[in-house]
């Protein structure tokens, strides 16, 4: 989770494919943009790259055990219409442990043949968070956009789910990266109801937090401390505040006054 808001904050680019020369010069301008506001990560910073995909990754590969135990039960009960089903959602679960491994091998365009492949036929949150974590790991913003809306139809924005919710969370940080701080804040305020609703402490710290970071980015300090003191509030609660404590801190000691928190 460290190395994914390091990445979240510094709007680091492991890799990136251009579609065409317009994408191109909106990425260069992004960057510039982020160079005139010293927000650009340090040169010697090395990020544990294949830690996100290894996760998901371990994630996938359960549900392929699973799926392959459930096809022998289907056919060993002759119920070969759930068979097929299952068969097909095992083949999309190794198509996916593939494509994750082509990627931490450095085969990116191979990776990302079979991800966009994927996406399209399957239903599994699981293939997809994978797929979100390669796209936004090689800086493909708006593929990982589209996995994360596409999760959210499944999942339903309605729901009160962790699923929905951490679609929602996913989607608040892809849109303030990208500058759209007010679908940014509508995210990340459903992802924090439905946290709300369900008592997931800790991640209801995180969405404060991320409110945090939009209305600083915003310029709303006053509101951006609110969110940061009820983020440490939780996170003393639940005995994490060394692991949060000194990321909040740098924001607050770039607010006014920071004595007062």
């Amino acid at each position: 989770m460290a190395f994914r808001r390091h990445l979240e904050e510094t709007r680091q680019v492991l890799y990136h494919y251009f579609e065409d020369d317009d994408s191109f010069e909106k990425e260069v301008d992004r960057h510039l943009r982020a160079y005139a506001k010293n927000e650009l990560p340090k040169a010697d910073l090395e990020p544990g790259v294949l830690v996100l995909l290894l996760e998901a990754l371990n994630e996938v590969r359960k549900a392929k055990n699973i799926a392959l135990q459930k096809t022998e039960e289907a056919k060993r009960a002759h119920d070969s219409e759930k068979a097929v089903l299952q068969r097909i959602e095992e083949m999309q679960l190794v198509a996916a442990e593939d494509a994750a491994v082509l990627a931490m091998e450095g085969q990116i365009e191979y990776a990302r043949q079979k991800f966009s492949k994927l996406i399209i036929e399957t239903t599994n949150l699981r293939i997809l968070y994978l797929a979100y974590d390669f796209y936004y790991l090689i800086g493909d913003l708006d593929s990982a956009v589209s996995v994360m809306e596409k999760w959210l139809t499944i999942s339903g924005i309605n729901n009160n789910t962790p699923a929905t919710a951490g679609a929602c969370c996913n989607l608040g940080v892809l849109y303030k990266i990208r500058g759209n701080l007010r679908l940014a804040n509508k995210m990340q305020q459903r992802s924090l109801a439905i946290n709300k609703e369900l008592d997931l402490k800790e991640i209801m710290a995180s969405a404060y937090s991320n409110l945090g970071t939009i209305y600083h980015t915003q310029g709303s300090l006053e509101q951006a401390k609110e969110m940061y003191q009820k983020s440490l509030a939780i996170e003393k609660a639940i005995g994490q505040k060394k692991k949060h404590s000194k990321r909040l801190q740098q924001h607050r000691e770039s607010l006014p006054n920071p004595r007062e928190f």
